[in-house]
């Protein structure tokens, strides 16, 4: 499956079959009328008896296939977070009724995830409007000029590689929807090429920032502005 949406759309057409596979070791449970989740490859919490449902292995097999193929998002979103929310709607859902309408339940909150969920980014080369990959920004929403300190940027001639150094670097801060972020780590071969950290930038923000390797700007011309725009 090739994104997020895809994978959504193939989990409601499971859904809607009653076809699911296999439950991996995961547990939910009741506990003080709300649902805890437990999954040992995100937590270190001990496991507990699943007394959900009879439907108990169904539910805890989407949780895991919702683990295995998105464990990406939990880079921006915090993980129980992120199962409170699908406990929420689960919750508001009568636990007593099918696993369908419980599993379509939680499929449409993980949707509104992705749809609502925003990630600040600060972006300094093609990225940029009126570059080439700034379609990749749809849905962005622009906040401010910024700029990164402690950083050099290097003419790859298609396209700029940032390095933590000794200049600043100047480019954009915006926040950009959640389903987006697959295609930008895919433009920026994260973590083998480009590697996604949070940095600060000189306004005090927080933000994502795609970093190159020093190995691959050794015999490339340093952009001293350290203004894409401006090489």
């Amino acid at each position: 499956m090739s994104n997020s949406a895809e994978f959504l759309n193939f989990l409601q057409e499971q859904i809607n079959n009653n076809q699911f596979l296999s439950p991996e070791q995961q547990t939910i449970f009741w506990e003080t009328e709300k649902l805890v989740i437990t999954n040992k490859t995100l937590s270190n919490k001990t496991s507990k008896t699943v007394i959900l449902t009879p439907h108990a292995s169904i539910i805890s097999s989407i949780f895991a296939q919702l683990t295995e193929r998105l464990n990406w998002i939990f880079d921006f979103i915090n993980t129980e977070e992120f199962y409170q929310s699908l406990a929420t709607a689960v919750i508001n859902n009568d636990p007593n009724s099918s696993a369908k309408n419980l599993l379509t339940a939680i499929v449409q909150k993980t949707a509104n995830i992705f749809n609502d969920y925003r990630v600040n980014v600060f972006v300094y080369g093609t990225l940029l409007p009126g570059e080439i990959n700034h379609y990749l920004m749809a849905g962005s929403v622009f906040l401010a000029d910024d700029s990164l300190a402690n950083a050099e940027l290097y003419n790859a001639s298609k396209y700029p590689i940032l390095i933590i150094g000794k200049g600043v670097v100047h480019g954009k801060h915006y926040q950009v929807p959640l389903k987006n972020m697959e295609a930008l780590d895919k433009l920026e071969e994260h973590p083998n090429y480009y590697c996604r950290e949070i940095l600060t930038l000189t306004s005090g923000k927080q933000a994502w920032v795609y970093l190159g390797k020093k190995s691959l700007v050794r015999d490339l011309p340093r952009i001293t502005s350290g203004n894409w725009y401006k090489r």
